[in-house]
């Protein structure tokens, strides 16, 4: 409880701007098609959708990672205590909250800045200032990998939660085969970067004996841990983006 209080004080002290007043958020009558924001590592899994936010939306979203992020944190601080109540707590984890809201801080000032009004760039302000108190070792700018692979898992996931496929061998084939263009892909990525594969190779023949959604989702795992440990802080593997534009 202290640490979730200490946390709230820092919070309180540290906002650099008060929060704005609703109107003048986008500037009045503007029409640019430039902020378009890719919602692509934001959307569920099994929504299969990919979307581009406009301002309003990605202001909206970006704010309600924000409060995701802090909502987790004391949550995760705190559920020692809370889950003799109330169960294993099933929420967003604080590290995807706060990668989310980083994206669309960054986005919205990289694409949407010249549509917001005064009080739009102060919403995206007084939330980065949050931002920063609550992450202070955030991800590098332009990096997209952890999105990327969080999405990459959380796919995987849903894929293990599939009833039986014993009677649809098309389902079993198309596993098969994605699982292994999967893996010819993170071989290219590692060979990209100059590492050797063999022990990644010996990892995989562990489960070649598995059924294929096993096998798939085991063989998913295996690569985005394997690549992400590349990377020291799990956000970029290369400075030249050479690896990384290999992952997209």
């Amino acid at each position: 409880m202290n640490g979730s209080r200490a946390l709230v004080t820092r919070i309180s002290a540290s906002a650099a701007v008060r929060f704005p007043p609703r109107a003048h958020i986008a500037k009045s009558g503007f029409r640019s098609r430039r902020c378009t924001i890719d919602s692509f590592p934001l959307e569920s899994a099994r929504s299969g959708e990919w979307k581009l936010l406009g301002r309003t939306r990605a202001l909206a979203a970006f704010h309600v990672y924000v409060h995701l992020a802090l909502l987790a944190i004391v949550a995760e601080q705190r559920a020692p205590s809370l889950e003799d109540s109330y169960g294993p707590i099933r929420m967003v984890g604080s590290r995807t909250a706060l990668a989310r809201a980083h994206y669309l801080g960054e986005q919205l000032r990289a694409l949407c800045w010249q549509e917001l009004g005064q009080a739009g760039k102060q919403f995206v302000d007084w939330f980065s200032s949050i931002l920063e108190v609550l992450d202070p070792t955030p991800p590098v700018p332009g990096s997209r990998i952890h999105l990327l692979f969080d999405h990459y898992w959380r796919a995987a996931r849903e894929v293990g939660n599939f009833p039986s496929t014993a009677e649809r061998p098309d389902i079993r084939d198309l596993l098969r085969t994605l699982t292994r263009d999967e893996v010819e892909s993170a071989r290219t990525v590692l060979t990209t970067m100059n590492e050797d594969h063999r022990q990644f190779d010996d990892s995989l023949a562990s489960y070649a004996s598995d059924d294929p959604v096993t096998q798939f989702v085991s063989a998913r795992l295996l690569i985005a841990e394997t690549i992400l440990n590349l990377s020291p802080h799990k956000y970029k593997l290369s400075e030249s983006n050479m690896a990384d534009d290999t992952v997209k």
